[in-house]
């Protein structure tokens, strides 16, 4: 295995990225099949809770190689609303994981990089032109394909899931933040440790509002299950985490929309549902439309470090 891991840290940047990216791909679909098996047998907020705690204890290894002054930090203002923002959003994705069909619950997922270049805009001055805005438009025609509303097919959890990318694109913002001085793990790490005590509050508070019938004891087949989720969520956000870092986002985003096919396949198999056409047409749209506007943002970043450049020469 260590002669395996040797020859896989000696490829090239340009192969690494995608087998990264193809492996965020597998994570987040295994994370999703175990996230609606037993959602029919464990509430989604107590799912949340395990696959915080799974999450902790998949990056504590690193904290204890690296010792804990690797999660110095003086961004805990920012690390909160990153923690806030992920809340709702994982809370909101669980829930239209268990409800919605998993391959119309995954497209829709894909616009949370639509969403980021209007919060990108908005927040950080990002400028947005002529042809953006046209990829921003399609995406969210290519959304309305998948959700068809005024169709009698129309399902309202799919407003959830647009919820749940609004959510995960306002904390990619506080991550695009963080990262100018924090390292990658860090921020992962955080984000667990802050979820943890947040998912357990927002369970044992679920009662009282109506919304999930608290604890349940958990045997353990359906630990198993939670230590899957945790597992396939938790190589999701490292492996995507890994590919940004290797390449350009333009160059590896395009083997993340693999898991569309490994989902639409999982569906078939394991769940019994058949994708819609819609589905893969509005998945294509916003794929497309997400593809075009991650190559904008990387041939901006190249030419402001050439301008830069040629500014300090």
């Amino acid at each position: 295995m260590r002669d395996f891991l040797a020859r896989l840290a000696a490829l090239a940047p340009a192969i690494r990225g995608p087998l990264w990216m193809v492996l965020a791909a597998m994570g987040f679909t295994a994370g999703a099949g175990f996230i609606r098996h037993i959602s029919a047998e464990i509430h989604v907020f107590e799912i949340a809770f395990f696959r915080c705690v799974f999450g902790l204890a998949f990056m504590l290894p690193w904290v204890w190689a690296k010792g804990w002054r690797v999660l110095g930090t003086k961004r805990l203002d920012l690390y909160t609303v990153r923690a806030v923002l992920g809340l709702i959003a994982m809370l909101s994705w669980f829930t239209a994981l268990s409800r919605l069909p998993l391959a119309d619950a995954t497209s829709l997922s894909f616009t949370t990089p639509i969403f980021t270049a209007l919060l990108a805009g908005a927040i950080l001055g990002e400028r947005l032109r002529l042809r953006r805005w046209t990829a921003i438009g399609l995406g969210f025609a290519g959304m309305l394909i998948i959700m068809r509303p005024g169709a009698g097919t129309f399902d309202p959890v799919s407003l959830i899931a647009l919820v749940s990318s609004l959510c995960f694109a306002s904390a990619a913002i506080a991550v695009k933040l963080l990262a100018r001085t924090e390292h990658p793990n860090a921020i992962m790490t955080y984000m667990t440790i802050y979820l943890v005590p947040l998912t357990a509050f927002v369970v044992t508070g679920a009662p009282a509002i109506g919304l999930g019938p608290g604890w349940q004891v958990v045997d353990a087949r359906q630990l198993l299950y939670l230590a899957g989720v945790g597992a396939g969520t938790t190589i999701g956000h490292l492996g995507l985490t890994r590919a940004y870092a290797l390449t350009e986002a333009s160059y590896v985003q395009p083997f993340l929309y693999a898991q569309l096919p490994m989902v639409a396949l999982m569906a078939y198999f394991a769940f019994d549902q058949v994708p819609t056409v819609y589905s893969f047409i509005g998945a294509a749209i916003i794929a497309g439309s997400c593809l075009y506007i991650v190559q904008r943002e990387a041939a901006a970043r190249r030419r402001d470090r050439v301008d830069a450049a040629e500014t300090h020469s």
